[in-house]
């Protein structure tokens, strides 16, 4: 474990004003970066201001320059004396000199302004006369003046050198023209250049005007004067509508005439809100904000000095950079800062050190007091608080030496009492455990007691009803009956109750079919349901293609608690038991089952308490249906238990619905036997007449789930009428399902209505009633083929119609879940003289499957133990090996991985069969890791053994047919499996501990036992039933060998178990009983099975008192099973 880091007082207070510190730093350096951060921008902006005044004072001195530089030329002798020189023919007499002599004069004048001006790019002195020749004409080409004189304006290669008609000059004003790029020929020259004309009108000697002087301007150096090359500002100029003259970006410069895109409101639309166009020299200037760029324009008033429009100037700055200037601000005031920070956390740790240490002295004498040390030093100096302190904890340890002497002495009273009331302690626990051991023998011996007589009550009331008695007496037998049930059933709920509640109740995972489960179920109340006129409809799915995995003892018991609710609640209508499907996918199934009635229904405020203990309805109903109020209790946590949830809905006086929903894992494939008849059925037409729509909804799918055609209908008149229309239209019915009690004309009625009828001469007829079977000669008068009594199981329906509609078929067909006897024959057949080698130590176990063996036609090599299988393997091949798991020496997990082993060597692969008395979930999953194919449970059944055989076994190549044939086993009817609902219960004779284990449901014994519920009254110590079927399985053999084997080896396994006990040795106990249970299984000794199996689990959980119990159980279990021996019925089976 990694040790806590703790820091001291003194390092607390130094990362406290270190945090302190730092906090104030992030305010501090955060206020600071923002406040300086909006200065900067807002001295950026201030800036741009204060250089677009000054590009636009020095864009109006150009101006002003230009407009003094024209009024000097205007008014220079040169001007008007080539004015007259040209009107006198090339020579001025008031100066005497000629034209030339004055051109060149003036060319020299303006030359010399071209050079002193570097904006000014030519100027023209241009006769208004088109025909006149050009009085003036000088430019500079890079650093020379050129002259170009006497040209007319259609001889000049520049188009703009000349910026208007001269004949509209009217006034005397200097005039200015719009900027533009210099074109030639009507095309712009590149590079452009841009260029803006200044014209003044000269007059001659006349007052007249006679020509125009016109200077031409480079307008990028007009309007930026300043070098702005070092400068991280954009000067650009636009007109009033943003269109661009100047900017430094190519892609915008001049933008006018080149790009027309390129607009100012377009680059920033933030502009146009902000009030571009409404700039005006009262609103002369604007200044905003976009984005990482602050932008200023100004409004520029040229229209005073001759301009055809004004212009606007502007500035754009990135302020970007501002904030790199705050950011490198902010970092020096950070690293200042947190310098400062760890400064002042240095110096409040070395106080803060000077400061506790006095309390660091106290500290280490409080912890040598704690350490046990009471007369430690207490350090004490000065008079503040902490020798205050040091006082105070000087007198504490004054009062705990005190404190410590009196708690010695108290201890020493104290062990003395501890010692005396520790041996009586021991001694009550001695009591208690006697008295629990007596108690659990208590209530084992009273459960046995008092179900003893009770069964034999009923039973004998049974045989009582079964003479001839009068009126009044079968009322009084009948009474005593349904009392002595009534309490046979609330010891039953009282005994599952407290095995639940002690949690001793598991769920056992079998493969079942929920079809089955649920039509058995029904079937059960079946009489009771026709005694009260009641119809209990079974709703299964047909279409369930597999089996699945679940415990269908429990749902059984629950399914059978809500059946019983319903039927004794309803006075008339139906009890529709269902079976719906809610989720699938290709491992998984959710089911729902439900029961719904159309009984008296359960108010809003009874449904809240329904399925708490001891609750019934109300007082009324109790009086009236009786019943403990433990049924739904059950039905709860036994739903809960395997995983799902129970819910109802009902309606007073309307009926009430019950349902759960399960999720099941998908078990092995449901083997679809109906190809046989399938064509049959496909071609039978059947109708339907019930006028319970529940039924006819019912019938019409399952027939239709078969593959037959179907239609349905209320009443026997209709149903006439629709028989003889689709007789007359060709298309007859083959099939009539007919129920038989149904109002006006009943089921009997409409046979001999069919029967007057000649065109339904061919059709045949199943009657279906709730009602005992009529007189067998009325059926055959009425042509009634079958008579089926409801409710019924589908098997029972599906063999009615093949019996029905195929004359020819066997005596007992072949159902949805049954096989073809004579398939199977064959299948065995084709397998005789496999070899077949059988583990197994237990001689009962031994000659029963060796019996069922030899009767199929088979022989087998025995092997007592693992080892001697191992070595039977190696000496011979074998076709199977039928392996026991707990045998001496080796057990069949160890004997099967050493038969694996040697095969991995061998390159080969035998089949092998687990044989085990275990019932555990996961069993099946155990052997199959283990290395085992298959897995047979214990008491074997005849069928299952068949089905491993034809599973496993190969066809044997080495026989003849004719040997075959010989050899070919007695026919065998192959049966289907019995469904959980058909399970016997055997009652445990007596429990162990106060949580009495009641009713023990053996999934293997369930397979053989009879689908009628046993008291046990009935119970024998060998189930008859399970006998005579293991007789049937032998071929009538003998039991006696069996028998006798069986219990002459209980006295000696009894005493190896009562030895184990006593010297507590759980495993020997756990195999004998291993070996106890798979015998009695295999025999029909359900009892000595299920306690065998108790003290199995007893023996895993090293539970010696519960063994001791079940120790006498037995040898009670074993003395009633010699004596059983010499009954009528187990004689009958042992004959010679």
């Amino acid at each position: 474990m990694t040790k806590k880091l703790t820091w001291s007082v003194p390092v607390k207070f130094g990362l406290l004003s270190l945090g302190i510190s730092l906090i104030g730093m992030l305010g501090i350096s955060s206020l600071i970066y923002s406040n300086s951060s909006e200065l900067l921008e807002q001295q950026a902006l201030n800036r741009l201001h204060d250089d677009l005044q000054r590009e636009e004072s020095m864009l109006l001195n150009n101006v002003k320059t230009l407009h003094e530089d024209l009024g000097l030329l205007s008014r220079d002798s040169a001007i008007h004396g080539i004015i007259r020189a040209q009107k006198s023919e090339g020579y001025d007499e008031r100066e005497n000199m000629t034209f030339a002599m004055w051109q060149e004069r003036l060319t020299t004048l303006t030359g010399t302004m071209l050079k002193q001006r570097p904006s000014y790019l030519a100027i023209q002195l241009q006769p208004i006369a088109t025909e006149q020749a050009t009085l003036l004409d000088i430019e500079r080409q890079g650093g020379i003046v050129l002259s170009r004189q006497n040209e007319t304006r259609q001889l000049n290669r520049f188009d703009t050198r000349y910026p208007d008609d001269l004949s509209t000059v009217v006034s005397d004003r200097i005039r200015f023209t719009t900027p533009r790029l210099l074109k030639q020929n009507g095309r712009i020259i590149f590079p452009p250049q841009s260029v803006v004309y200044a014209s003044q009108a000269i007059r001659d000697q006349r007052g007249a005007i006679y020509a125009v002087l016109t200077v031409q301007i480079d307008f990028d150096q007009m309007f930026s004067a300043r070098d702005h090359s070092n400068s991280n500002i954009n000067y650009f100029a636009t007109d009033l509508e943003g269109h661009y003259f100047t900017h430094p970006n190519i892609e915008k410069n001049w933008a006018y005439e080149l790009y027309p895109d390129q607009h100012l409101s377009n680059d920033i639309p933030e502009l146009v809100d902000a009030g571009l166009f409404r700039l005006s020299q009262n609103e002369p200037e604007l200044s905003i904000r976009s984005g990482d760029e602050g932008v200023v324009l100004r409004y520029v008033q040229l229209t005073d000095f001759g301009f055809k429009d004004n212009i606007l100037l502007g500035a754009e700055t990135d302020l970007d950079y501002l904030h790199q200037e705050s950011a490198g601000l902010l970092k020096t005031i950070s690293i200042l800062m947190l310098f400062g920070g760890f400064l002042l956390a240095i110096a409040t740790t070395i106080i803060a050190y000077g400061l506790t240490r006095p309390l660091q002295r106290l500290k280490l004498a409080a912890d040598e007091v704690s350490a046990g040390n009471i007369n430690a030093d207490i350090p004490i100096t000065g008079d503040d608080e902490v020798a205050s302190l040091g006082r105070s904890m000087q007198a504490m340890l004054e009062h705990l030496k005190r404190s410590h002497q009196d708690l010695e002495e108290v201890n020493d009273s104290l062990e003395m009492k501890v010692e005396q009331r520790t041996s009586e302690l021991e001694l009550a626990l001695k009591q208690a455990k006697a008295a629990a051991i007596a108690k659990a023998q208590f209530l084992a011996t009273m459960s046995h007691e008092i179900r003893t007589p009770l069964n034999g009550v009923l039973g004998m009331t049974e045989l009582l009803l079964s003479t001839p008695l009068n009126m009044l007496q079968r009322n009084h037998l009948e009474t005593v009956k349904r009392s002595g049930e009534t309490l046979l059933n609330l010891l039953n709920d009282i005994l599952d109750l407290s095995k639940i509640e002690a949690g001793k109740l598991s769920i056992n995972i079998t493969d079942f079919n929920p079809n089955e489960l649920l039509e058995n179920c029904v079937m059960l109340f079946a009489d009771t349901a026709n005694q009260k006129g009641l119809d209990v409809i079974p709703v299964t799915l047909p279409k369930l293609p597999q089996m699945l995995k679940g415990d269908p003892d429990r749902i059984s018991q629950v399914l059978m608690n809500l059946v019983n609710n319903a039927i004794k609640f309803t006075d008339k209508g139906e009890v529709v038991v269902k079976l719906d499907t809610l989720l699938e996918d290709h491992q998984k199934i959710v089911l729902r089952f439900s029961v719904a009635d159309t009984g008296i229904g359960i108010s809003n405020e009874a449904q809240a308490r329904l399925f708490q203990k001891f609750v019934q309805l109300d007082s009324t109903s109790t009086r009236k249906y009786g019943g403990t109020g433990l049924g739904l209790a059950i039905s709860r946590q036994l739903v809960e238990l395997m995983g799902g949830e129970i819910k109802l809905n009902s309606i007073e006086g309307a009926g009430t619905k019950i349902w759960f929903d399960l999720t099941f894992e998908k078990g092995k494939k449901a083997l679809d036997l109906t190809a046989e008849y399938r064509e049959l059925l496909q071609q039978t037409s059947t109708l339907i007449v019930d006028d319970n729509s529940t039924n006819r909804e019912l019938l019409q799918h399952i027939v239709v789930s078969w593959g037959m055609s179907s239609g349905s209908e209320a009443s026997a008149e209709d149903a006439l009428v629709r028989l003889l229309r689709r007789a007359q239209e060709g298309n007859p019915y083959q099939l009539v399902l007919s129920d038989q009690m149904m109002p006006d004309i009943d089921g009997l009625g409409l046979a001999k209505m069919i029967q007057q009828q000649p065109t339904l001469a061919g059709l045949k007829l199943i009657m279906l009633s709730s009602m005992d079977l009529p007189d067998q000669n009325e059926l055959n008068a009425l042509n009634i083929h079958t008579y089926l009594r409801k409710p019924f199981r589908q098997s029972e329906l599906y063999n009615a119609i093949i019996h029905t509609m195929n004359d020819e078929c066997l005596d007992s067909v072949s159902t949805p879940s049954s096989h073809n006897p004579i398939d199977v024959n064959d299948a065995l057949a084709a397998r005789i003289g496999a070899k077949i080698l059988l583990a197994e130590d237990t001689p009962v176990n031994q000659q029963v499957t060796l019996g069922m063996l030899k009767q199929l036609g088979f022989s087998a090599t025995l092997a007592e133990d693992g080892a001697q299988a191992f070595a039977e393997y190696q000496k011979e091949l074998y076709d199977l090996v039928l392996m026991d798991i707990q045998m001496p020496i080796m057990d069949g997990y160890e004997a099967t991985s050493s038969i694996r082993a040697l095969e991995m060597k061998l390159g080969r692969h035998t089949p092998i069969v687990a044989l085990t008395a275990h019932a555990m979930n996961g069993d099946r999953e155990l052997c199959l890791e283990k290395g085992m194919d298959d897995h047979l449970a214990k008491p074997l059944a005849k069928q299952a053994l068949i089905e491993a055989l034809i599973r496993w076994l190969p066809v044997h190549q080495g026989v003849s047919s004719i040997e075959t044939a010989d050899k070919q086993p007695a026919p065998v009817e192959y049966l289907a499996p019995a469904t959980s609902q058909a399970q016997e219960k055997v009652e445990v004779n007596s429990e162990a501990k106060v949580e009495v284990e009641a009713v023990v449901n053996n999934a293997e014994a369930s397979a053989l036992a009879t689908s009628e519920p046993r008291s046990e009254a009935n119970h024998e110590a060998y189930n008859i039933k399970v006998l005579r079927q293991l007789y049937n399985d032998l071929g009538h053999m003998s039991l006696k060998p069996l028998l006798t084997t069986f219990d002459s080896s209980l006295p000696e396994l009894f005493q190896q178990l009562e030895s184990s006990i006593a010297n507590q040795q759980s495993d020997q106990v756990k195999k004998t009983s291993h070996r106890i249970k798979g015998s009695a299984r295999s025999l029909g000794a359900i009892t000595l099975g299920q306690q065998a199996e108790q003290m199995e689990h007893c023996a895993l959980d090293n539970d010696y008192q519960g063994m001791a119990l079940k120790l006498v159980e037995i040898r009670q279990s074993i003395d009633a099973l010699h004596q059983a021996l010499s009954s009528p019925e187990i004689t009958e089976l042992c004959h010679e």
